[in-house]
C-alpha cells in the first residue's frame, strides 16, 4: 500500500510532468515562431532585393528601355494609330465602292426587266399577228364567197 508520502510524491511528480510538458510545448511553439519569423525576414529581404532589381532594370540604368526607346515606342503607337485610321478610311472607301456597285447593278436589273417586258410584247404581237392572219384568211374566205354569190 501507498503511504501518504508516496502519494504526495506521485502527485508532485505528476504536477512536475505537467509543468514540464507545458514548458516543453511552450519552447516548441517559441521555436516554431522563431523559425517562421526568420523565414518571413528572408522573404522580406528577397522582396526588397527583387524590388531593387526591378527598379534597376526598368529605370534606364540596367537592361530596361532608355528614354530614346520610350520615344520610339511612342512613335510606334502613333504609327499604329495612323495605320488604324488608314484602315478605317479604306473600309469606308470599300463600303462606298460596294454601294456604287450595287447601284450599278440596279440598271442591269432594270434592263433585264425591260428585256422580259419586250419579250412579252413580242409574244403578244406574234399572237396579234396570228389573230390578224386568221381574220385576213376569214375575210379572204368571205370575199371568195361574195364573189361566188355575185357570179
Amino acid at each position: 500500500m501507498l503511504t501518504e508520502n508516496d502519494a504526495k510524491t506521485k502527485i508532485i511528480k505528476a504536477k512536475n510532468e505537467k509543468r514540464d510538458d507545458f514548458w516543453q510545448q511552450l519552447l516548441s511553439t517559441l521555436g516554431q515562431i522563431k523559425s517562421n519569423t526568420q523565414y518571413l525576414n528572408t522573404l522580406g529581404q528577397i522582396q526588397s532585393n527583387t524590388d531593387q532589381m526591378v527598379k534597376l532594370l526598368t529605370d534606364g540604368h540596367g537592361f530596361g528601355p532608355h528614354l530614346s526607346a520610350a520615344r520610339s515606342s511612342k512613335r510606334q503607337r502613333v504609327g499604329e494609330a495612323e495605320e488604324r485610321g488608314k484602315n478605317e478610311e479604306a473600309e469606308k472607301l470599300q463600303k462606298k465602292e460596294e454601294a456604287d456597285d450595287n447601284e450599278a447593278e440596279k440598271p442591269q436589273e432594270n434592263e433585264r426587266a425591260g428585256d422580259e417586258e419586250a419579250e412579252k410584247l413580242q409574244e403578244n404581237e406574234r399572237g396579234d399577228n396570228e389573230e390578224a392572219e386568221k381574220l385576213q384568211e376569214k375575210e379572204e374566205g368571205n370575199d371568195g364567197e361574195a364573189e361566188k354569190l355575185q357570179d
